[in-house]
């Protein structure tokens, strides 16, 4: 049910519009709330994460155009490390101080 479930929310690539082949289509996590699949365009090879939340009154579904992998996507969603506000900080002072960013991170 649950690879079907995914077939039916999303059809088409939403890059090239090309069908999906759903024999192609991954289920990555799957409980009572909410499943998690990962769809790779045959096409143009773009990558959608589609998640869909079952709630009492139906269902909310969710998709991401991505250049990860299946396999990187549960890596990251499995990290316990986030990014902080203190992170997001540092960026930003780096980004504001910094004249030639490109030469600097190079």
């Amino acid at each position: 049910m649950n690879n079907l479930l995914s077939k039916k929310l999303l059809q088409k690539c939403p890059v090239c519009g090309d069908t999906y082949n759903y024999s192609k289509v991954k289920l990555l996590e799957a409980n009572d709330s909410y499943i998690l699949s990962y769809f790779k365009c045959q096409k143009c090879g773009t990558g959608v994460a589609m998640k869909a939340i079952f709630i009492p009154t139906g269902m909310v579904g969710q998709a991401v155009i991505t250049d990860l992998e299946a396999d990187e996507i549960m890596k990251l969603k499995n990290n316990n490390e986030s990014i902080t506000s203190a992170d997001v900080l540092c960026v930003y002072d780096f980004i504001k101080n910094e004249k030639d960013i490109i030469k600097a991170i190079q």
